[in-house]
């Protein structure tokens, strides 16, 4: 049987649907671009967190702002999305904090400019989050930030034992990608953005602190049965989100290159939903190159999050039809989109009076 029919037959009975989203530029706080420069690439969010009332993402390896975090202003919701947002502060330096493993910590610091990858709030307390890091090791660090005009601090870190395979194309950089914070203890999921047999993995560690390994347990996730999405690349996974809808712990997959969020019960590790996103500019244009990488959701307000990491070196970060990238295109500015529960998943709206 053709390899695409047996995809299609067995992805059938999972419901898909189409949603267009229209971006809103994330500016410095002064209402800005924050714009490349020699090899940088502006902001270069990667992840996205809610906390506090506002937005959190942190400076991947190639920004302005390498290992800060940025807090962004939730856009007002309303019949149409912002224009723009601002940061609500200048990036805040992410610091080693005392009593840190010396080893990992040296691990940690063998660059200046750390590859950043996701970050996550930890529900359960408030001011902490966790985050991912791809160095020559894929740790996982806690981040503090208890005062909100305070630094953040790295208490904690832990390198993440995976088992023992390549990623794609033996491209570290295609190894832990996103996590999201799953339940007590706390249980972290995360994400092997690709591996080399071109898809995706997740796994589950327990955070304990004190730890500085943290065996990642595979779940057994049928990627292998997903339709690929005609014009996009192949599957892969940069972000996730953990929620409960209907009672069931359910997650959102980010698939960055298939521009897809996949929904998947975590209890039958089954997909119960496909979504297929058209990213649109504030102005509605198509988009050659979204490059959505972070991905938060807000239960109570019934909103998920989406940002992009627009680190385009062959300028396909650019309206559909422009030869060339012009404008905040150009200037590799993010583009933040806020989508409706419901429309990703029937029935997750806010609570009544919300």
């Amino acid at each position: 049987m053709h390899t695409l029919l047996l995809y299609a037959l067995l992805a059938a009975e999972i419901p898909q649907a189409a949603l267009t989203v229209r971006g809103t530029w994330v500016l410095d706080r002064k209402g800005e671009p924050v714009r490349p420069a020699l090899w940088m690439r502006g902001l270069q969010t990667s992840g996205l967190a809610v906390s506090g009332g506002a937005l959190v993402a942190i400076g991947d390896q190639r920004s302005n702002f390498p290992a800060r975090l940025f807090t962004i202003a939730l856009p007002p919701r309303g019949a149409e999305p912002p224009r723009e947002t601002r940061l609500t502060e200048d990036p805040v330096e992410i610091l080693p904090g005392p009593g840190l493993p010396e080893a990992l910590r040296r691990r940690y610091e063998s660059k200046p400019n750390p590859d950043f990858e996701d970050i996550a709030a930890d529900p359960a307390r408030p001011g902490v989050f966790f985050a991912v890091v791809e160095q020559d090791a894929m740790l996982l660090l806690e981040i503090t930030r208890r005062d909100a005009r305070g630094p953040a601090a790295i208490t904690a870190i832990a390198e993440i034992l995976a088992p023992d395979y390549a990623p794609w194309r033996a491209d570290l950089n295609y190894r832990m990608e996103g996590l999201a914070v799953a339940g007590p203890g706390p249980e972290i999921i995360v994400a092997f953005e690709r591996a080399e047999d071109s898809l995706p993995r997740l796994y589950k560690v327990v955070w304990k602190p004190g730890e500085t390994s943290l065996p990642a347990v595979p779940l057994a996730v049928p990627f292998d049965t997903l339709t690929p999405r005609e014009g996009k690349g192949l599957l892969n996974i940069n972000a996730l989100a953990y929620l409960k809808h209907g009672g069931a712990e359910t997650l959102l997959l980010l698939a960055r290159d298939h521009e897809r969020l996949l929904v998947l019960d975590l209890a039958t590790r089954a997909f119960t939903r496909i979504v297929d996103l058209d990213f649109r500019g504030p102005d509605m244009e198509k988009l050659v190159w979204t490059s959505p990488e972070g991905l938060a959701v807000d239960a109570e307000a019934g909103i998920a999050y989406m940002i992009s990491d627009p680190d385009s070196e062959r300028g396909n970060y650019r309206a559909g039809g422009a030869a060339d990238a012009a404008g905040n295109y150009a200037d590799l500015v993010p583009l933040l989109f806020a989508v409706p529960l419901d429309a990703i998943l029937p029935g997750a709206g806010p609570p009544p009076g919300k």
